[in-house]
């Protein structure tokens, strides 16, 4: 059996299985969350936890230029955009747990010490 496919998310840089990482990718020059279970999308893509915590230090470290090697519009510092881009990831990471019949959260749970809802 092979072994499982590891990235590193861009929020912690810690490296991770894909498939407990949130898939972000560039559409019109803005990062957007990409459709789980829709299949990969060829270009350069980024992961990251779906977790509080790995979103905020994504944002704050600025690591989307970085992680796509290109200027992208990303989510800003207002509260407003970090709130809704964290809402986002969080329910991403929910949707695709879902969507693989897995109540696995062990992952959200190292990475911040709570669960995801």
């Amino acid at each position: 059996m092979p072994a499982a496919s590891t990235r590193t998310c861009i929020g912690c840089r810690r490296p991770a299985a894909a498939a407990s990482l949130v898939r972000l990718v560039v559409r019109d020059g803005r990062v957007e969350i990409a459709a789980a279970g829709r299949g990969a999308r060829s270009g350069r893509g980024a992961s990251i936890h779906p977790t509080e915590a790995c979103a905020r230090a994504a944002i704050k470290q600025r690591a989307f230029g970085r992680a796509f090697r290109r200027a992208v519009d990303g989510p800003g510092e207002s509260a407003a955009e970090v709130a809704a881009f964290t809402l986002a990831v969080v329910e991403a990471g929910a949707r695709a747990a879902e969507s693989l019949g897995s109540n696995d959260t062990s992952t959200a749970q190292e990475q911040t010490g709570r669960t995801t809802p």
